[in-house]
């Protein structure tokens, strides 16, 4: 019963393996990839501002809309129609104010959306190439490691 037992400690003592923590895994890091690391984190904190910077844009834009609307029935309700058929030439003075908000918060929406992409773009880029040469060196260790055992 003892040695039978003996040999289930031993088991579990061979099976206990020492886990790394993430730190650890950056000693195989070097100045270039830790420096890739850092842009990488940073440009991934301006991208989570982007999204924001959007809804706050969105934002105004719906109000525009909104102003729009009631500026028009203001003054639609405010007109003599005295002749349906008569077209004029002259617009409401929200309509221009409509139209320059509107344009304004395009132009916005696409400065943030091709900032979003480029930012994105090399967050992706430092993080992938920090972490192709750190896994490299990390086979590179095992390999070397494998091949200094012995082969029995």
């Amino acid at each position: 019963m003892d040695i039978e037992k003996e040999k289930g400690d031993s088991l579990e003592k061979e099976e206990e393996v020492k886990r790394v923590s993430v730190i650890e895994i950056f000693k195989f890091a070097s100045k270039i990839d830790t420096i890739l690391i850092c842009i990488g984190l940073i440009a991934s904190f301006v991208m989570g501002a982007v999204f924001p910077a959007m809804i706050i844009f969105y934002g105004k834009v719906m109000n525009t809309f909104v102003q729009y609307e009631i500026s028009r029935l203001l003054f639609i309700s405010n007109e003599t129609l005295v002749n349906a058929t008569a077209t004029s030439n002259t617009t409401a003075p929200y309509v221009d104010v409509f139209y320059d908000e509107v344009r304004e918060c395009c132009l916005a929406f696409t400065g943030l959306a091709a900032c979003g992409f480029v930012i994105s773009y090399i967050m992706v880029l430092c993080l992938s190439y920090a972490a192709k040469n750190q896994t490299q060196r990390i086979r590179l260790k095992f390999f070397e490691s494998v091949l200094k055992q012995d082969m029995a």
